[in-house]
């Protein structure tokens, strides 16, 4: 068995200890909700993250960092509306938004920045590759430089958005709950993503 394996039974005793059962048959579509639900949850936290360590539009001292978790937060929220693997939800952006074009124009932005800078290479205001050249009379020197740009002013707005999904993702899995409760004929408790 491998460390990972190892590891993630160790991490499921205390859950199973308390009387859980893991995936239990019954229940498919509603575990395939978990990985938008805790997309969500990384997107959401990481962009609040991000809101509290206003670094200037340059910053080296922890640029690398900052522009990591910028990247995974934006390629996170992505894969909410991506297609999935087998059985995992996705979200249809024009449902999620159909009462909302103020926040869908965010969203729409969001998805421009994963398609545009962070999933795909290519030319995009937020990464500019530019040359530098320098001529004296005995050589020439060249300088790349990569200017990736966060778009500090917009997290805001982000963060609304991925606020409002997380909203509507859980009204889609409640309808689903709702649905199980009428078939078993009990009421579900649902507790937090951990």
């Amino acid at each position: 068995m491998s460390d990972i394996e190892e590891s993630w039974k160790k991490h499921m005793a205390p859950v199973i200890a308390d009387g859980f059962a893991l995936n239990p048959t019954g229940y498919e579509r509603l575990s395939n909700w978990t990985f938008v639900l805790w997309q969500l949850l990384f997107t959401k936290q990481a962009l609040q993250q991000l809101i509290a360590a206003k670094p200037e539009q340059y910053d080296k001292s922890n640029f690398y960092q900052l522009y990591s978790q910028f990247n995974a937060m934006i390629v996170t929220y992505g894969r909410c509306f991506a297609t999935a693997g087998s059985g995992i939800k996705s979200l249809d952006a024009k449902q999620i938004f159909r009462d909302r074009p103020d926040l869908k124009k965010h969203h729409a932005r969001m998805m421009e920045i994963r398609n545009g800078v962070v999933a795909h290479t290519g030319n995009h205001e937020l990464a500019r590759a530019t040359i530098g050249v320098k001529e004296d009379a005995t050589k020439i020197t060249v300088r790349h430089m990569l200017t990736p740009i966060m778009p500090h002013d917009e997290y805001q707005n982000f963060l609304e958005v991925v606020i409002y999904v997380e909203l509507q993702a859980v009204i889609l899995v409640n309808k689903y709950i709702g649905h199980l409760e009428s078939k078993f004929q009990k009421t579900i408790l649902v507790q937090d993503l951990t």
